[in-house]
């Protein structure tokens, strides 16, 4: 790591595009402490060298939004990175984008970890509702949204509303 910091100490990009793998690296591993702070450098980084609202940097928030939430149980804190990144993004790249959008999915996602059930189905709506009208219906970003749709509605014993989204990922699976 110092030998890193040393020797790239002029090139904050590349440093966090190495301190960023290592941190996926080290996740993959399970050890998502180490992984928690070399992703924290990297996000530290790519704000400082790009900006917080480019897309690197946008998209290093969601990696370690992900691994807080996923890895290590903190939704709430998940959360709070995600609320801003998602206001962030829906400035500086529109509504549309894809990295909004992906920032939109998984905020939804934290919001399910924290019980906020309705919130998070209004924006799984929303986002599943964009990807259909910017790609299609059988996109497999949209499908992905679905299927998280899919699982609060599970989470929330609305089995018929889970399976019917199930039966319409399947058949677009098919086509």
């Amino acid at each position: 790591m110092k030998k890193i910091d040393l020797t790239l100490a002029d090139q904050p990009a590349l440093r966090a595009e190495l301190l960023s793998e290592m941190g996926e690296v080290y996740e993959s591993l399970g050890l998502y402490l180490e992984a928690e702070r070399l992703k924290r450098q990297a996000l530290s980084l790519r704000r400082q060298a790009l900006g917080p609202g480019h897309v690197k940097a946008l998209a290093e928030v969601r990696s370690l939004a992900a691994l807080l939430n996923i890895r290590l149980g903190r939704e709430e804190e998940a959360g709070k990175l995600l609320e801003e990144a998602l206001r962030i993004a829906q400035r500086a790249l529109g509504e549309d984008h894809d990295e909004t959008l992906k920032i939109a999915g998984a905020l939804a996602n934290a919001w399910v970890g924290q019980r906020r059930h309705q919130e998070a189905e209004a924006l799984f709506l929303d986002v599943i509702d964009r990807r259909r009208r910017l790609f299609g219906e059988d996109h497999p970003a949209r499908l992905i949204a679905l299927s998280n749709l899919s699982g609060l509605y599970h989470a929330q014993d609305r089995y018929e509303d889970s399976a019917r989204l199930d039966a319409e990922i399947l058949e677009a699976r098919r086509r």
